[in-house]
């Protein structure tokens, strides 16, 4: 398997992106998924499967990094879009609230919650 492998599919009923990686996760990879995805197809909320990634490489500064290149689409996402991070190792959910309570204060309008599963990710976007 490579050291980073990330795909992306569009779901028009609830205008969702689901963001698949596996292996290593480095904030330039990230990046260039968000870019792409977003040019294809914009979509209002968003779910990252991170539960086979490895973030050992993301870190504050990375995370901000993140943060700051997604702005300018998020500008474009409407009022209560909805982001939900899928990962099940504790060490993994710990990282994507630091990234979650860093885009409360960026401060964003997409709402960020940190699930244990896909199937959660999609129950929650439903209700928004």
């Amino acid at each position: 398997m490579p050291s980073n492998y990330s795909t992306f599919n569009f779901d028009p009923e609830f205008s969702i992106i689901t963001f698949t990686i596996r292996g290593r996760a480095d904030s330039t990879g990230i990046i260039d998924t968000i870019r792409q995805a977003f040019e294809i197809q914009p979509a209002d909320n968003s779910i990252w499967d991170l539960s086979e990634a490895d973030l050992s490489e993301l870190d504050h500064r990375s995370l901000q990094q993140i943060i700051d290149a997604a702005k300018p689409i998020n500008r474009q996402r409407k009022d209560g879009a909805r982001t939900a991070l899928v990962a099940g190792r504790e060490d993994a959910r710990a990282l994507l609230s630091l990234f979650r309570a860093l885009n409360q204060y960026a401060p964003s309008h997409i709402e960020y919650r940190v699930v244990g599963s896909i199937e959660e990710a999609k129950r929650w976007i439903a209700e928004g």
